[in-house]
């Protein structure tokens, strides 16, 4: 961390980066960032924008600090920053994860799709998000042989 700290800079992660000059600024409006997630992340599968588990995350990640939008880019990217050309070019797809499948959060990073469960509350998806961090860092489910 402290090599890419000292490589790269501290990298500050902005939702609306490369969609407005408002970020240059310091003049982030949440609902600004709200709208870009809105946007650029691709609800799919049975899924849609307004899908009560897509807004219950584009209200997270727009709560979330710089901390913990890394983590999220690192999940379902795996790359802890946006890339040039910011959100648009993340290309992050978000999809349900069936109940029979299990009630973890899942990610693959080779198509930029989260699998997410039918959480009711922004309580439990922020838990759901906190366990799939906690786990990403440990090498991931599959790596400790967890049913997913």
């Amino acid at each position: 961390k402290e090599l890419q700290t000292r490589l790269a800079g501290d990298q500050h992660i902005v939702w609306t980066a490369y969609l407005s000059q408002d970020w240059l600024s310091g003049g982030v409006k949440a609902e600004d960032e709200a709208a870009a997630l809105e946007q650029y992340m691709a609800p799919i599968g049975r899924l849609n924008k307004n899908s009560p588990v897509f807004k219950l995350l584009v209200e997270a990640l727009v709560l979330f600090d710089n901390s913990r939008r890394a983590k999220f880019l690192d999940l379902v990217c795996s790359n802890p920053r946006l890339p040039p050309g910011g959100l648009p070019q993340a290309g992050i797809k978000v999809a349900a994860r069936p109940a029979a499948r299990g009630a973890r959060v899942w990610a693959q990073t080779c198509a930029r799709t989260l699998y997410l469960p039918d959480y009711a509350t922004a309580e439990a998806l922020k838990e759901g998000l906190d366990e799939a961090f906690a786990n990403m860092a440990l090498g991931g489910f599959h790596e400790k042989n967890l049913a997913l």
